[in-house]
């Protein structure tokens, strides 16, 4: 099942799972996706109970692109990549 239903993970991870085969077909939306991506994590160090946000290895180049395009901060701890709010 390539979706998953609102009671399974929620509808945020069923909107992402449709963006993903959608990139895959029409290699433009690939950017909206990442996009959509950047916007959400900036939403979350917005709150004061978030102070950084650490990311997956598989987000990192969507990570930095986002730093690049004043999403967020990107700042290397070691070799983990996480985010603070600008």
């Amino acid at each position: 099942m390539p979706f998953a239903t609102r009671g399974e993970r929620g509808y945020a991870w069923s909107v992402n799972a449709f963006l993903k085969s959608l990139a895959r077909f029409v290699p433009s939306i690939g950017g909206w996706s990442r996009r959509l991506w950047c916007n959400h994590q900036r939403r979350r160090l917005v709150g004061v109970t978030t102070r950084v946000v650490w990311v997956s290895p598989e987000r990192v180049e969507w990570a930095v692109w986002g730093a690049k395009h004043q999403f967020f901060h990107a700042e290397w701890a070691g070799s983990l990549l996480y985010l603070r709010g600008r």
